[in-house]
Parts: C-alpha cells; structure tokens; sequence
C-alpha cells in the first residue's frame, strides 16, 4: 500500500505478510518515489525458519546500499538487522553535463575476504546482478592504505581486477613528494582470468582547500591527484578531496562522470 501524508511524506507500507523479494522491491520504490532524504522502518521479517537471520541481514544491508536511514523496531530480529546494516553509508550525487544521478556509497569494516581481513567501501550496490563497485583496502595503522583491487558488478557480468601484490603507501610521505607504486593487476571474470599486466598509481599532494559539494562547505581538504598507468598503454587521471571528518567528499572526473561528490554526511 502506498500513500502520501498530510505533511507529503510518501508512506509505503509492506508490513503485511512481507518476504525478501517484496521487501526489496518495496525498498526501491521507495527511492524512485522520494528524491530526498529516504527511511526504512521495520522489525524483519519472520517466518522464514532457519534462514531467517540470514534474509535478515541481508535485507539490512540491501536498506542500507539504498536509503539514508535504517529504523529498527522490535526485537525478534533486532541482532541481525543492526548486523546486516553494521556499516557507516551516505549518499553520493554524479554529475554529468546530462544531469545528476544519486546512489549509495558505504563503508563496511572486517570482512573476511581472500583469506584476510579487509575492509570495504561500496558505491551503489554490493548484491550480484545489481550495478555495483566494491574497494577491498586494509588500514593496517593510522594514515597506511594498502589495496587489494576492485570488484564491479551488474546484471551482465561480475569483474574482478586484483593487485598482486597489494598496494600499500604511507600518505604522510606525501608531504615530502609524490608516491609511485608498482604492481601487477590481474583481472578475471566469473570464468577464471582473461589478463594480467603492470600497474603504477602515483599520488601526489596538490594542497590543502575548501570545497564546496551537494552535502555542504568542507574547510582544510587534502587535494590529491592520482595517476594510474594501466595495461596497454591506457592512463587514467582523476582528483580526490579527502575531508578528516568525512572522508571523500568529491572525486573529479570518475570515470564516465564529469564528478562524484558527497550529497549526504556520513552516519555509523
């Protein structure tokens, strides 16, 4: 059922006998229908026996990669929804001469993953068959980044593109020059590996700025600029603006976008 309230909140309720693919599609209705701040309010799902955590938190994250706020009411399911949607997200708008385009941008710490402990940063959608990316980094102390690569994902196709090895940099040196890094990236799709090559990402410190993004004023960025010598011959160069606080609050330009910036603060 879908309704809109006398203040004009939009209101779509599937409480109702709600199961993993309704709740979903329930979850993106709600975003094509609300253009602004999106909230989710529920207590789980039940009657779904053994798995019933499992859905559950999975449904979490799924609410967590689309909405700005997750409400968790009651406590049958409590555990596993605060579990499923453990993860620091925001909102973040790409811009193109065509127009914006916002998605979810998040965060999630500890996961197991190619026989380590990473964390990782996700920007639309982090399910198969979605349109997604997903970073795998580890901070192993403060200001020390190592990389492990990307997986992109869409209804097509999954690709993998993995540094081996990992790529790991101090950005305190950055003070004293640029950071070169060399490695080899191997990248495979769901059938095994298709190439492999050498990889150099430089990073250097252009200064520190104000910014301004759809989600606000940020004072004292940190400008970087990155180059990566790909494979083939192909280089790509783009500019990152790093807020203490926030974290990235604008990339420019990101891949097909003229920019990708913060549209909404970051919340834990």
């Amino acid at each position: 059922m879908e309704g809109r309230s006398d203040a004009g909140v939009v209101i779509i309720d599937d409480t109702y006998n709600s199961n993993p693919a309704g709740a979903r599609a329930a979850v993106e209705r709600l975003v094509a229908a609300v253009p602004g701040r999106t909230v989710v309010v529920t207590p789980g799902m039940v009657e779904l026996g053994r798995i019933q955590a499992e859905e559950n938190r999975a449904l979490a994250a799924f609410v967590a990669s689309r909405v700005s706020d997750l409400l968790v009411v009651a406590r049958t399911n409590r555990r596993a929804l605060l579990a499923g949607g453990s993860r620091g997200t925001a909102r973040v708008r790409a811009v193109s001469s065509e127009g914006t385009v916002d998605a979810g941008i998040g965060i999630d710490y500890g996961l197991d993953w190619d026989g380590g402990t990473w964390d990782r940063i996700w920007l639309g959608s982090t399910e198969e068959g979605l349109l997604g990316v997903s970073f795998y980094l580890q901070r192993p102390e403060p200001w020390v980044i190592t990389l492990w690569g990307a997986v992109t994902h869409s209804p097509f196709l999954t690709m993998t593109e993995r540094f081996d090895p990992s790529l790991t940099f101090d950005l305190r040196e950055l003070a004293e020059g640029p950071l070169a890094m060399e490695t080899t990236v191997i990248i495979s799709d769901a059938d095994g590996q298709i190439d492999e090559g050498p990889y150099t990402l430089t990073i250097s410190l252009v200064g520190i700025e104000d910014v301004e993004v759809a989600a606000g004023q940020f004072t004292g960025t940190a400008h970087l600029h990155l180059t990566a010598e790909e494979p083939g011959g192909y280089v790509a160069e783009t500019d990152v603006w790093i807020d203490a606080e926030q974290a990235l609050v604008r990339l420019a330009p990101a891949h097909i976008w003229e920019s990708l910036e913060l549209a909404t603060l970051w919340s834990e």
